[in-house]
C-alpha cells in the first residue's frame, strides 16, 4: 500500500500532460512552428495526447492550450514550455494530507506531430501541516508515433526531503484512436525492487465530448504484499480549454 500511495503521489502531478518545449527542428533545418490543433465543425473536442490515464506522453500542449484535470491545471505558456500546479487530498482512516505542487515540462519533437517526441520534466511540492520538507520528481519520456496513435516509455525518479528513491519507476503506456471520439488507452507502471516488484496495469478508453474528456477503465495492482487478482475501476474527467 505504501508503494501504491507513493506512486500515486509522484505520478498524479504528471498526469495532465505537463508539456512544453517542442523544438521544431535541428539547427541545419528551417524552424517550423508546431501544427495547430485540428478544427472540428461538429463541436466535439479534438484533444491531443499529452497524457494517458495518469502519466504523461512526450507530446506537449501548444501555446494557449490548457487542461483542467481533476484538481490539477496545466497551461501552454508558449509552444516550447508548459507549466502546471495542483493538489490532491490523501484521505486514510485517521489521516489526512493535502500535497500541493508546481511543475514544468520540456519536449523536443516532430513539428508535424507524426513521428514522436522526447521530453523531460519535473515538479516540486510540499505537504502543508505534515512536513516542512519538499517532495518532487524528475522524469524523462520517449514517445513513438503520432498524437493519435503512440507508445511512451518513461523513467521517473522521486525524492522526499534530501532522500532520493533508490530505484526508478518505469512506465510503459500507449493509446490509439478508434474513431473521431474514442480512443483505447493502456497506462502501466513498474517499480523493480530486490524485495519484490510492484506493477500497476491498466486498460480502458477515452471519450471526447463537446466540453470535456472522459477516461475510464480497469486497473490491476500487483505487489509482494498484494497478489489479489481483483480489478479496480478508474474514472476521471478533463476540461480542455483554449482549443477554439
Amino acid at each position: 500500500m505504501k508503494k501504491l500511495l507513493l506512486f500515486a503521489l509522484l505520478c498524479f502531478p504528471a498526469m495532465p500532460g505537463f508539456s512544453g518545449i517542442c523544438c521544431d527542428s535541428f539547427p541545419q533545418y528551417t524552424v517550423t512552428a508546431p501544427m495547430a490543433a485540428p478544427v472540428r465543425t461538429d463541436g466535439y473536442i479534438d484533444w491531443p495526447s499529452p497524457r494517458y490515464f495518469w502519466t504523461p506522453s512526450g507530446y506537449n500542449l501548444r501555446a494557449g492550450e490548457g487542461n483542467l484535470y481533476m484538481t490539477n491545471v496545466s497551461y501552454g505558456i508558449t509552444d516550447f514550455f508548459t507549466a502546471g500546479a495542483g493538489l490532491v487530498p490523501l484521505v486514510l482512516p485517521g489521516f489526512f494530507a493535502l500535497p500541493v505542487w508546481t511543475s514544468a515540462k520540456f519536449s523536443l519533437g516532430d513539428p508535424n506531430d507524426k513521428l514522436g517526441a522526447l521530453a523531460t520534466g519535473g515538479l516540486i511540492g510540499i505537504i502543508p501541516g505534515q512536513s516542512k520538507e519538499t517532495y518532487g520528481l524528475v522524469y524523462g519520456l520517449g514517445t513513438l508515433g503520432s498524437r493519435e496513435r503512440n507508445a511512451t516509455l518513461g523513467v521517473f525518479y522521486g525524492y522526499f526531503g534530501d532522500a532520493w528513491g533508490s530505484r526508478p519507476a518505469i512506465t510503459l503506456s500507449g493509446m490509439t484512436t478508434v474513431s473521431e471520439r474514442w480512443a483505447i488507452i493502456s497506462d502501466n507502471g513498474f517499480v523493480f525492487d530486490k524485495n519484490g516488484n510492484t506493477y500497476i496495469l491498466s486498460l480502458g478508453a477515452r471519450m471526447n465530448g463537446k466540453k470535456l474528456v472522459t477516461d475510464f477503465g480497469l486497473v490491476r495492482f500487483i505487489s509482494p504484499e498484494n497478489t489479489d487478482v481483483s480489478l479496480f475501476p478508474t474514472f476521471s474527467l478533463s476540461f480542455p480549454f483554449g482549443y477554439d
